[in-house]
């Protein structure tokens, strides 16, 4: 487990497949994730569920983590994506935030945690993040701890009708606060 001040980070367990899929249902998570209105069901969910623990299993390090609070409770979830790249050490973030856990300092302390985690134990050099350019929120969070932006993808996404663009966002060793 990785811990935060605020924050405990666990690898994902089959038991966890209904929070994931309330959580992925949220309309504000999913308008995060460029996914808006999109619904996701429980067997996609459990689908992506177990190629994160086979991916585990394979590789040794989770693909996917619950965030939890010091009280115990589910408050979101983080994928991992490692770089199939043999002499490439990267790994891309998805984080998702339960909309009565936002704006509390766990998402903060999550990505902190994980990333010094990634950077100081894992051997892994560059994090990344894509974010959706409109999503203001994830924007600050990212850039207040270190992350920096590297580039935008014009036209990345399509929600609601409506293509939009995304960020990328990277940090290195040293970067992200301690």
């Amino acid at each position: 487990m990785i811990r935060g001040e605020l924050t405990t980070l666990r690898a994902v367990e089959r038991r966890d497949s209904l929070f994931i899929h309330d959580l992925l249902n949220e309309p504000g998570v999913q308008a995060g994730w460029g996914l808006d209105g999109v619904p996701r069901s429980l067997h996609a969910i459990e689908s992506d569920l177990e190629t994160w623990i086979s991916t585990e299993l394979n590789t040794g390090y989770p693909a996917a983590m619950i965030i939890e609070s010091l009280a115990g409770d589910s408050v979101g979830l983080v994928v991992l994506v490692r770089a199939e790249r043999f002499q490439q050490s990267m790994v891309t973030l998805s984080l998702a935030l339960g909309s009565a856990f936002q704006h509390q300092g766990f998402g903060r302390d999550a990505l902190v945690s994980l990333t010094h985690t990634l950077h100081d134990e894992w051997n892994v050099h560059r994090v990344q993040l894509n974010c959706e350019a409109d999503n203001a929120a994830a924007i600050g969070l990212y850039e207040s701890i270190g992350f920096r932006r590297d580039a935008t993808k014009r036209g990345a996404t399509f929600t609601a009708g409506e293509y939009h663009d995304q960020h990328i966002y990277s940090a290195l060793p040293g970067d992200i606060e301690p």
